[in-house]
């Protein structure tokens, strides 16, 4: 089991309030599933940032992929970690 959050480039998607908004839905579920990212966008530099330290406070095993990761390289990597 594991969370993936995986899309294209979003041009008018704020990426760190979308993740700030999953990450709640996340701690509210009381998951502690490994949690991986593969989006980029506007703010993606930030909801990096935010969710990485969020991973490392809760002790959760997170990946964080931009553009530059295609969606079948991430998909692997997230079933390397399940």
């Amino acid at each position: 089991k594991a969370v993936w959050v995986a899309g294209s480039y979003a041009n008018f998607t704020d990426i760190a309030a979308m993740l700030s908004a999953i990450r709640a839905a996340y701690d509210a579920a009381g998951l502690s599933v490994p949690f991986v990212v593969r989006r980029d966008g506007p703010n993606t530099d930030q909801a990096q940032t935010e969710t990485l330290a969020w991973a490392k406070a809760k002790g959760i095993t997170c990946e964080f992929h931009r553009a530059d990761v295609d969606l079948e390289a991430s998909a692997k990597i997230l079933m390397s970690l399940v």
